[in-house]
């Protein structure tokens, strides 16, 4: 058993407006300020949702819903933690979903939510950092270690000194600095897993692959010198075949495991795509790619 006594929390309190999906908010929010510790409870009503349960015999996440229709957020209990540097969330989620039927509910873990109207409520646990790690015989991510922090003590304000209006300077503001994304629960299984293969990789002497940088587009042959992103877990694949998938795990330059537009995941070739960089969505990496011929 891992515990540790929180003596200093906050809360976040908002809402999710139409059309946002809430999943990408929440960890938006919850990176933008700096949370690493936190339990998060949410209501609200959904045109979208995508749920998943751990399947133990086969020791990943199946999806069991996702679909359109209107579904009525029962309860969301959740927590923040991290895994490396990046945000995580793991949200368990009752849906009370209406449809010709009649009402019936479903659950599990909550992937993605497109809401209609939506409020939550984050409590942060400022004095405390929750960390992850990948699981290799379960599949799970599971809690590694709760860290006592020290809490940041704010600076004291400065003395002011009122001006003479005429010599006011005129205030001068920034936009704020835009913050990536954190992970789904999906990417971080995904990236966990692609980390540790990193480790078995090194502890077995092995060289670390090196990865390609050429990405550029289909239509543009003189800008095959240029160098961009590579595929990771978390990026976008548009395949000519397979429709929009996302990246979970890449494993050297040979294959890409990818989740189809359905859920299901599929293991792929590298060697016959042309794959090129195609830009950036909602702070993510996409990727075009075309069958060699």
């Amino acid at each position: 058993m891992i515990f540790r006594v929180s003596t200093s929390t906050q809360k976040l309190v908002g809402r999710v407006d139409e059309g946002e999906e809430l999943v990408t908010e929440l960890t938006r929010i919850c990176r933008s300020n700096g949370v690493h510790a936190a339990e998060l409870r949410a209501v609200g009503q959904f045109s979208e949702i995508e749920l998943a349960v751990f399947d133990a015999q086969r020791g990943e996440y199946v999806k069991v819903v996702d679909g359109k229709g209107y579904f009525e957020l029962v309860s969301l209990n959740g927590n923040v933690s991290t895994l490396g540097d990046e945000v995580v969330l793991r949200l368990d989620a009752v849906f009370n979903a209406l449809g010709p039927a009649g009402p019936q509910l479903v659950a599990g873990q909550l992937r993605r939510a497109k809401a209609l109207s939506a409020e939550f409520v984050v409590e942060v646990f400022s004095d405390l950092r929750l960390r992850r790690r990948l699981d290799a015989s379960s599949g799970r991510l599971e809690l590694e270690a709760v860290e006592q922090v020290e809490r940041k003590q704010a600076a004291a304000p400065a003395e002011e000194v009122p001006a003479a209006p005429e010599e006011a300077a005129p205030v001068e503001t920034s936009a704020p600095v835009p913050q990536a994304p954190g992970l789904s629960w999906t990417d971080a299984i995904a990236e966990a897993d692609s980390a540790e293969s990193r480790r078995e990789a090194a502890r077995k002497g092995r060289p670390m692959p090196k990865k390609p940088t050429k990405t550029v587009s289909f239509d543009d042959d003189e800008d095959d010198d240029l160098e961009g992103p590579w595929l990771k877990p978390g990026d976008i694949l548009n395949h000519p075949k397979l429709g929009r998938c996302r990246v979970m795990k890449v494993e050297d330059e040979d294959y890409c495991h990818i989740r189809l537009p359905r859920g299901k995941i599929r293991k792929m070739m590298l060697e016959v795509l042309d794959i090129r960089f195609a830009g950036e969505e909602d702070g993510r990496n996409v990727f075009e790619a075309r069958v060699r011929k």
